[in-house]
């Protein structure tokens, strides 16, 4: 029987079997199914590789997308903010001129009161005017018609007057000043003559 020498290296260490033909057959029937395992795990290994370029393709999709999401929403946060920040302006414009109408409002109001000032401190002057011209006019009454003397015992009534207030400054009783003038009720007007002696 011939011997066969047969180096097999497991890692780093090298082993040597001194081996049959029989044994050569079983140690081709383990290469083989030692191959067929290789080729299935290196099957494994490109499946798996590729299970990882999917994974990394659909990670850096999901990536890409999640970058865009952020970009979108940072546009529309800016978006936002220059929306408030236009809105800020124009309340605050609006603000200025809501001011500069009350500033006008308030003017206008300060002249009206001066205007109605004006106008009733002339009402008054007129007034005073009016009064005098009425008195100015009563005394040009009076001197163009002078009042006749009183009779004595005669008392001509005045504005304001009563039989009683008459009958006491003449020292009579109101039903003697009644008689003297024939009168039935107390009923007197401004400028009567009224008798208050008996003669």
């Amino acid at each position: 029987m011939h011997l066969w020498l047969i180096a097999l290296f497991c890692g780093a260490c090298s082993i040597t079997f001194a081996a049959g033909p029989q044994d050569i057959k079983i140690i081709h029937h383990r290469l083989d199914n030692l191959e067929t395992e290789i080729e299935i795990l290196r099957s494994r290994l490109e499946s798996q590789e590729q299970s990882n370029e999917a994974l990394a393709k659909e990670t850096s999709q999901l990536l890409k997308a999640t970058q865009e999401t952020l970009v979108r929403t940072r546009d529309g946060t800016d978006t936002l903010k220059k929306n408030q920040d236009k809105n800020v302006e124009k309340l605050a414009s609006d603000i200025k001129i809501l001011k500069n109408h009350l500033n006008e409002l308030g003017s206008t109001l300060a002249d009206l009161s001066k205007r109605i000032q004006s106008i009733t401190e002339n009402d008054l002057t007129r007034n005073e005017q009016i009064h005098d011209l009425e008195k100015a006019l009563r005394s040009l009454t009076s001197a163009l018609n002078p009042k006749a003397p009183e009779s004595p015992g005669v008392y001509t009534v005045k504005s304001g007057d009563s039989l009683e207030k008459i009958a006491r400054a003449n020292g009579i009783t109101i039903q003697k000043l009644k008689e003297f003038n024939d009168l039935t009720t107390d009923t007197i007007r401004p400028g009567q003559q009224l008798k208050v002696t008996p003669k």
